[in-house]
């Protein structure tokens, strides 16, 4: 009577993650440096991140789309996801989707500028306004 003996795996032993030497020298230079990009990137520590620290960087990245004007589908592309992982895994997991950027975010940034401006425009001297019509004089 023959017994199987089960050994719990170990985690360098994963055929499905470890290559063989065979496989691996097969692999075109571009494929290996992929490779070696992907497992810098998994090796990596859990990060935990505070509700305060998630808060600023919605507020960095609200930012950044709002002024270079970015389409708000952009943050649900999946080479923009993976651009937010590779930078914090803790953060991508949090990320907004485009409605939030476009209604509360937006709205948000919106009341925060417009008291801003009025802040510094009670605090200025004389309250002068300035008009700009857009209007370009082409004779000159």
């Amino acid at each position: 009577m023959t017994r199987a003996i089960y050994l719990p795996r170990t985690k360098e032993a994963s055929p499905a993650k470890k290559l063989s030497a065979a496989e691996i020298d097969a692999l075109t230079p571009a494929e290996r440096n992929a490779r070696k990009r992907q497992q810098s990137l998994s090796e990596r520590t859990a990060q935990v991140l505070s509700d305060a620290q998630v808060e600023a960087i919605h507020f960095a990245l609200c930012t950044f789309f709002f002024i270079r004007h970015i389409p708000f589908s952009v943050i649900e592309h999946w080479a923009f996801i993976a651009f937010v992982s590779a930078l914090s895994p803790a953060y991508a997991r949090k990320m907004m989707k485009r409605t939030a950027l476009s209604t509360n975010w937006r709205s948000k940034r919106y009341e925060e500028t417009q008291e801003k401006i009025e802040s510094k425009l009670d605090k200025a001297m004389g309250k002068q306004t300035l008009i700009i019509d857009g209007f370009k004089d082409v004779r000159k």
